[in-house]
């Protein structure tokens, strides 16, 4: 069993620039998934382990790094987000 997720975000501008779209993208814009099921697993062609950083709108997290872990099954890879002091609202999470 293996689920495919696409998710992208819309604009309502007719064929806006790339230059223009990235510049209206905000963390609270409206994100569409696709989910397709029943689809064969592929091996992840990321392989860990990787240190990260992210940002949620509010800051970068670059301390402590997070970091990217290979799973047991080939076809998946652990994030683990560190929570940064210097961000509100972040917190450790593995996913």
């Amino acid at each position: 069993f293996a689920i495919v997720i696409i998710a992208y975000c819309t604009s309502d501008s007719p064929e806006p620039s790339l230059l223009t779209q990235c510049g209206t993208l905000t963390s609270d814009a409206t994100l569409v998934s696709l989910f397709r099921s029943n689809a064969a697993p592929l091996p992840c062609p990321i392989k860990g382990p990787l240190e990260f950083t992210y940002s949620q709108g509010e800051g970068e997290c670059n301390s402590p790094r997070s970091r990217a872990e290979a799973c047991t099954q080939d076809s998946r890879l652990l994030l683990r987000y560190q929570a940064c002091a210097n961000v509100h609202s972040s917190e450790s999470v593995g996913q």
